[in-house]
């Protein structure tokens, strides 16, 4: 008898990367300029921008920073938070899952 091959086709999913958004948390003693700084320097808003959002989060008690995948996301976060540790300030941000 004859040996047929068989082919075996194997479907990959790739899995969405998460995603996750960032908040910004207001409170009583990160100054101004550092939150600006932190915004220019770890999420590359422009100046304006990053004056903006400031405002937002002083009026509002927080703001819609950005939305990244989740390594990225919790990387900044991270590195938001060691800066204003290291500098004496309270500065948090939360994470809140993509809303789609």
């Amino acid at each position: 008898m004859e040996e047929r091959e068989k082919s075996v086709r194997i479907r990959i999913r790739q899995k969405e990367p998460n995603k996750l958004s960032v908040y910004m948390i207001n409170d009583d003693v990160t100054t101004m300029d550092f939150v600006i700084m932190i915004l220019m320097e770890v999420f590359f808003y422009d100046y304006a921008k990053a004056e903006e959002t400031m405002f937002k989060v002083d009026r509002e008690g927080e703001a819609y920073i950005g939305t990244y995948e989740a390594v990225i996301a919790k990387s900044k976060v991270a590195s938001v938070e060691k800066r204003a540790r290291a500098a004496g300030f309270p500065l948090k941000c939360r994470l809140e899952p993509e809303k789609v």
